[in-house]
């Protein structure tokens, strides 16, 4: 199952680029929240020689799930860093094997990630069942602040980066194809393996370099991230790979499985 489909350049990295942008775009009033480890323990952050390139989801003590775009290099150029704000330390996992099928890759990461406390980093568990409509979803991902958003201590600004989240609704595929005909003339179509988010008012979205994003509904990984629709229009979807029966859920659980055996309750 490796189909063609939506694809986008990533902008070259630089060391600066943490504090010129953000990531999670959330123009309202409250803005794209700040949240502790303890609110999404189970977001990390993908870096590419060191540079911060991408979000990702820790599936198990060894598996990162996040966008293929993010690992489209040899897997030496390539870590994870899991904790955090209000944890110790953060942590540097390098990567020591990649999966790829279709717009996802799946990461292999030594050492494991701990899930004893003191540490408070998490696994997620799959999104299962149906979806009502016009569901609201939440996009989490690890974005850059800026300076004078940090209020913590110098150890947890270091790269002023953070989880950041905002709730947007999931809107019907057909809609979707819609909307990208009639904005953004395109050669590929969208499939019921993709999840298309929107909000109409343009002030809720995702950037180009929010690839790896979880979507997330109910506390479980509903998709991840590919193509964030701002690049085009603030009014145009972004767009996920949905992770719940199909035929990339069953490739998930292939090589993480059983991954609930590592679902530690609160």
């Amino acid at each position: 199952m490796r189909s063609e489909g939506v694809k986008y350049e990533r902008e070259k990295s630089s060391s600066n680029i943490h504090i010129r942008k953000k990531r999670v775009i959330d123009y309202t009033k409250e803005g794209a929240k700040i949240f502790k480890i303890t609110q999404f323990p189970y977001i990390v952050q993908v870096l590419q020689k060191g540079i911060k390139i991408c979000s990702g989801t820790i599936l198990s003590p060894d598996y990162i799930l996040t966008a293929k775009v993010c690992a489209d290099e040899a897997k030496e150029e390539y870590s994870v860093e899991s904790g955090g704000l209000y944890m110790s330390k953060i942590i540097n996992h390098p990567v020591v094997g990649v999966y790829i099928e279709g717009h996802l890759a799946l990461l292999v990461i030594r050492p494991l990630i701990d899930f004893e406390l003191p540490s408070l980093n998490r696994n997620i568990l799959l999104f299962e069942g149906v979806l009502p409509p016009s569901t609201l979803a939440t996009i989490v991902g690890w974005g850059p602040i800026r300076k004078s958003e940090a209020h913590t201590s110098a150890r947890d600004v270091k790269a002023y980066s953070f989880r950041r989240a905002i709730n947007v609704p999931i809107i019907d595929i057909h809609h979707c194809n819609e909307e990208y005909s009639k904005k953004y003339p395109h050669n590929f179509v969208l499939t019921f393996d993709n999840i298309c988010t929107l909000d109409t008012s343009g002030k809720r979205g995702c950037t180009h370099e929010d690839a790896g994003s979880a979507l997330i509904v109910d506390d479980k990984l509903l998709g991840v991230l590919i193509f964030s629709g701002r690049i085009v229009s603030p009014y145009i979807p972004d767009v996920f790979i949905r992770v719940n029966d199909n035929e990339y859920n069953r490739w998930i659980l292939s090589h993480v499985s059983p991954y609930s055996d590592f679902q530690r309750t609160k």
